[in-house]
């Protein structure tokens, strides 16, 4: 898994699996989200990744968004580059265009389950559905 590839980089998220009713979700700290298609892996813990594109945001909150505060916006040409933090967990997210949001705001955060790729913590093999 090549972490450091592209600009932003991409996001790397340690968590675990879990069945609940009858369907799969990916959980770390309070980000909750759904597993696009099952999984053929037989352990818990795995490392998600998602690229900073891929990433809805929300000034507003919407139900099943992770909540996160604003740490860092940084203009960068065409694109604009916001870190977010939601407990031990850092995001990063790619916008076009300029954008008024400040450090220290709120915002919800959408990880599109469509975009999620998941790896075996311990090889770093991409997990096959």
């Amino acid at each position: 898994m090549a972490g450091f590839v592209g600009s932003p980089r991409i996001n790397i998220i340690e968590g675990r699996i879990a069945t609940e009713a009858g369907k799969q979700y990916f959980h770390s700290g309070s980000l909750k989200s759904k597993v696009a298609a099952a999984l053929n892996f037989p352990g818990e813990q795995v490392l998600a990744t998602i690229r900073p594109e891929d990433v809805g945001i929300s000034a507003g909150k919407k139900l099943g968004w992770l909540e996160t505060k604003v740490y860092s916006v940084l203009p960068a040409g065409s694109e604009t580059i916001i870190t977010v933090q939601s407990g031990s967990l850092n995001l990063s997210v790619k916008i076009n265009g300029f954008t008024g949001i400040k450090m220290d705001e709120l915002l919800w955060l959408n990880l599109d389950p469509e975009k999620i790729n998941y790896y075996d913590i311990k090889t770093e093999r991409l997990i096959q559905t």
